[in-house]
């Protein structure tokens, strides 16, 4: 019968794995507790984002409690008309699941900026605004109707 020998090889891997299974603990509390009080908080952490499409360039925009503006450039290389800004975050007086028509200009010329506002009835609330916008209009030299989609991030001032 062979005889087993017993080392402290065991007891080195053990203390070994406590000791980073303890600092792995710490690490993790420390995590929670930051995004407990806030401070990991997606709100701060996402940058400010005004996206349509490519050519319709969203050059700035600004959200408060009652209101959105947004400053559009047309890059397209065409004229547009008939244009429509919608917010679909700004639900209108007419109720759930029609979207705000902003006002602003009808007609933009090929490198033209105008700014676009939406007046919500209800006020907005959270420290940032993210949701969808839409544009549409219809070129003047084909006649052609379009609808574009994109999104607007802003913290609310």
């Amino acid at each position: 019968m062979k005889k087993m020998r017993f080392t402290n090889k065991g007891q080195a891997a053990l203390e070994f794995i406590m000791t980073y299974g303890w600092a792995i603990l710490v690490v993790l509390v420390a995590i929670g507790a930051l995004a407990y009080f806030g401070v990991l908080s997606p709100d701060r952490l996402l940058p400010n984002k005004c996206l349509i499409t490519s050519g319709l360039s969203c050059d700035d925009a600004k959200v408060s409690r009652n209101q959105i503006q947004m400053k559009l450039t047309n890059s397209l290389g065409q004229d547009m008309k008939d244009i429509e800004v919608h917010n679909y975050g700004c639900l209108d007086t007419a109720g759930p699941g029609i979207y705000h028509n902003c006002s602003g200009q009808s007609l933009l010329n090929n490198g033209q900026s105008a700014t676009w506002t939406c007046t919500c009835t209800a006020a907005l609330s959270g420290t940032k605004y993210s949701n969808a916008i839409g544009f549409k209009y219809t070129s003047i030299e084909s006649g052609i109707s379009h609808v574009v989609n994109g999104t607007l991030i802003q913290r609310i001032e």
